[in-house]
This record gives C-alpha cells, structure tokens and sequence, in this order.
C-alpha cells in the first residue's frame, strides 16, 4: 500500500491507496497543475473505507506518491495534514 499526498494553495490532503490502484494513482498525479478533473479509487485512511475521490488538477499544485505505507494501526493520518 502506498499514500497519495495532495497540496494546494492553503490545503493539503492525504489518502491511502488501496492495493492494485497505486499505478493507477501514478497516472493521475502527472496531471497536477492541468485542466480538468480526475477519479481516483483510494481509502479513507481513518476507516480504511474504500472511497471515490475527484480531483481538481488545475488546483492541485504538488503530488506526491509515498509508496510502502507503514502500518499506522491507532493513528490518524489525515489529521496531519488535512
């Protein structure tokens, strides 16, 4: 499992990708700083719920992909940068 890191102007997000979607996730992330939208299938990393996030490339200025996410079982991980 990896983490997708998103930041904007004033913001930042983090989600967990689920497993088979990190290349996926790769893909999406060259799109950072273009027009137009993108769907990413990733885990709600407080739930670890599988979830439907739409992106708005033109407002994300920095993606990051960490791969090899730590088991983090107690810990929020959104709470850190949301």
């Amino acid at each position: 499992m990896a983490d997708l890191l998103l930041f904007g102007s004033g913001w930042t997000q983090r989600w967990t990708i689920g497993p088979g979607q990190e290349e996926a996730v790769r893909a999406e992330v060259l799109r950072t700083g273009r027009d137009g939208t993108g769907v990413l299938s990733v885990n709600d990393p407080n739930t670890d719920a599988e979830v439907t996030l739409a992106v708005n490339w033109s407002l994300v200025a920095v993606a990051v992909v960490l791969p090899d996410h730590p088991d983090q079982a107690g810990h929020t991980l959104a709470g850190s940068y949301a």
